[in-house]
């Protein structure tokens, strides 16, 4: 039913696999501050060193700062929300390029319930975390698919969450997927 593409992986513009958070800074030489000549290992220890770019990593902010401005704003708002920061293209770009994996839980859950059978999606609902459950539901507040809090008891907002996913128009479900993908590094 649901077509959201897996936001754990990471594909470069010709489609090869790409980027993970260790490979991201793998390229990036480090050049060490040499203004502590003469001083004991021990002194220097607590002192920064300073990084340099590399042009792969700079080269791949820059594309993804043009993807960013280039996304319709409701897409970019909704990837806002999904990684917690301002919806502005710097700290959106920013935002990709040091987030965790963490942020796609929600739309991971929204996935889950969409997946179940009607009759049980509610009980997979109710099945999340509470947290989860009302960040499944801000989501969908993103998507223009409830409005407001939900309902105070868990079962009600198990089922009402269960109700607006499985009634998601495909253009909402669109929607999440470029947000998701606009979240990849590559």
């Amino acid at each position: 039913m649901f077509l959201f593409m897996d936001s754990a992986e990471h594909f470069a513009p010709d489609g090869t696999d790409v980027v993970d958070e260790s490979e991201l800074l793998a390229d990036e030489p480090v050049q060490e501050n040499t203004d502590t000549a003469g001083e004991s290992e021990d002194s220097r220890s607590g002192q920064r060193t300073s990084a340099t770019l590399s042009k792969s990593l700079v080269r791949r902010i820059v594309v993804k700062a043009t993807e960013l401005t280039d996304a319709p704003a409701a897409q970019r708002a909704l990837l806002a929300h999904l990684l917690g920061t301002a919806d502005s293209v710097p700290e959106l770009t920013a935002a990709v390029f040091t987030a965790g994996r963490s942020f796609t839980t929600s739309a991971m859950d929204l996935r889950s319930i969409g997946d179940a059978d009607p009759m049980e999606a509610g009980v997979a609902a109710l099945s999340l975390p509470k947290p989860r459950l009302k960040a499944v539901w801000a989501l969908l507040v993103v998507l223009h698919q409830v409005k407001g809090t939900p309902p105070t008891a868990d079962a009600k907002a198990a089922l009402a969450v269960a109700k607006a996913v499985h009634a998601m128009p495909k253009e909402s479900q669109s929607d999440l997927d470029t947000a998701l993908a606009l979240a990849r590094r590559s």
